[in-house]
C-alpha cells in the first residue's frame, strides 16, 4: 500500500534493517526499476507483479513517484540513515 497511502512510523520501525531496504526498494520495483544486487534480484523476481523494465542508472531520470510513494521512500530513508543501515553503503 505504499503508493496509496502514508505509512507511519511505527509500522517501518518494527522492520529488520533488511525489511526496510525491501520495502523502500519495493516502490521502484513497482515501476520496473531493475537491480545489480543479487539479494534485491532474487527477491523482485520471486514476486508475481514484477517485471524489470529498465536498467537502474536510467530508472532515476524517468521515475516520477506519486506524493504516498515519495514521502514514503524518504521516511524509510530517514531512519535508515538514523540507524546507520548496512545497506547504505
Amino acid at each position: 500500500e505504499s503508493n496509496m497511502r502514508y505509512l507511519m512510523e511505527d509500522e517501518i520501525e518494527i522492520l529488520s534493517e533488511y525489511e526496510k531496504m525491501a520495502a523502500m526498494y519495493e516502490i521502484f520495483a513497482r515501476h520496473g526499476r531493475g537491480f545489480k544486487n543479487e539479494d534485491l534480484v532474487t527477491y523482485f523476481n520471486a514476486k508475481s507483479w514484477y517485471s524489470e523494465l529498465m536498467a537502474p542508472e536510467d530508472f532515476d531520470e524517468v521515475f516520477s513517484p506519486n506524493k504516498y510513494e515519495k514521502a514514503n521512500t524518504d521516511l524509510i530513508m530517514e531512519l535508515e540513515r538514523d540507524g546507520n543501515s548496512p545497506y547504505l553503503n
